[in-house]
């Protein structure tokens, strides 16, 4: 697996660009940002760069009604949404953390990753982590 991208909930987007471009490579704030709607999880995001190596994102999140799971966490003030891995193969890697003590909640085709593979898994401890099936993947840059 490969790190990936942090989920943060927020009420909007627009804000969210703004509250977060510092932390992003200065040529990245003269572009707008890509936004995906993602069906599934009622949602609108967006990715920000972290630092001038690009070695991860911000993945800011946007409920786009009631019944997403993002609503619910910004009604509790909870902003930190998910850690988000690449994975190889989708299907071993569930397993591998599956036994060792993680629930699966849903596997999905997620739009910002051009429909690639998505699965949600909840640690023992309530922690929610992201995989994205990425098969070209090379391990250990």
């Amino acid at each position: 697996m490969e790190f990936h991208h942090i989920g943060v909930a927020y009420a909007s987007l627009e804000k969210a660009y703004k509250e977060c471009l510092p932390f992003a490579p200065q040529t990245y704030e003269s572009l707008a940002p890509k936004i995906f709607h993602v069906a599934s999880q009622k949602v609108n995001v967006c990715f920000i760069p972290l630092g001038t190596r690009g070695t991860g994102f911000f993945e800011l999140i946007e409920p786009t009604g009631e019944g997403s799971q993002v609503a619910n966490f910004l009604r509790r003030n909870i902003r930190y949404y998910h850690t988000g891995f690449l994975t190889v193969d989708l299907d071993s890697t569930v397993i591998e953390l599956q036994n060792m003590g993680f629930k699966l909640l849903e596997i999905f085709p997620s739009e910002p990753f051009d429909h690639a593979r998505c699965a949600f898994l909840v640690s023992a401890t309530g922690t929610l982590f992201e995989l994205i099936e990425k098969p070209d993947l090379v391990q250990g840059r």
